[in-house]
């Protein structure tokens, strides 16, 4: 019976379990995030370049951020299309979508719980609620920082909108087996043996 149960669990693919992939993909960011930001640390501190290479830090990790989220679904879609061949599950294209709204649902109740607490004046409750952003978009800790006034806290939001798009991305092209990166190099592959011709 047991046997049966870990078969039926393989031969299946739940919206969860993307949404946890997106939840992965936040974690790498943030341990690459932290890595890179105590590195640099030691060696810029003091030149009076902090700001520009922390900024270079946050362009970087956001966009390994996005990469993470891309091939983490893209892996999951491959695998979707094999069991939607073998009838184990019905397709749905809108998985790979679904999948980013909702792994943004903790995301976007910590924005609210700051606006509130921003709001009410309570900065201690702030700069925890803080934490919890930085845990899920720690890409984005620097434009948020910079912008937050001017854009009276809307800036706060932007990082709903990138989980979305590369989980409906990864989705539609990894369920057709067409990866960008391959097909790149394939084309630059190309056109460097016209030139060699």
């Amino acid at each position: 019976m047991a046997n049966n149960n870990n078969y039926s669990n393989t031969m299946s693919s739940t919206l969860f379990s993307f949404v946890r992939k997106h939840w992965y993909a936040s974690i790498k960011a943030v341990a690459v995030y932290v890595i890179l930001y105590f590195c640099t640390f030691s060696l810029v501190n003091g030149t009076g370049k902090e700001f520009t290479v922390y900024w270079i830090v946050s362009v970087l990790c956001g966009v390994l951020f996005c990469f993470f989220s891309y091939m983490d679904t893209w892996r999951k879609a491959m695998r979707d299309h094999n069991l939607v061949m073998y009838n184990y599950i019905e397709y749905n294209k809108w998985r790979g979508l679904i999948s980013g709204l909702l792994a943004d649902i903790p995301g976007l109740v910590i924005i609210i719980f700051i606006l509130i607490t921003k709001a009410s004046g309570a900065s201690n409750y702030v700069d925890f609620a803080k934490v919890g952003y930085f845990i899920f978009y720690s890409p984005f800790v620097m434009l948020v920082t910079a912008l937050e006034e001017s854009t009276h806290n809307l800036i706060y939001f932007l990082p709903l909108i990138v989980t979305p798009i590369t989980g409906a991305a990864g989705y539609y092209f990894g369920y057709r087996n067409i990866g960008l990166v391959g097909q790149f190099i394939y084309k630059t592959d190309r056109a460097k043996n016209k030139k060699l011709r």
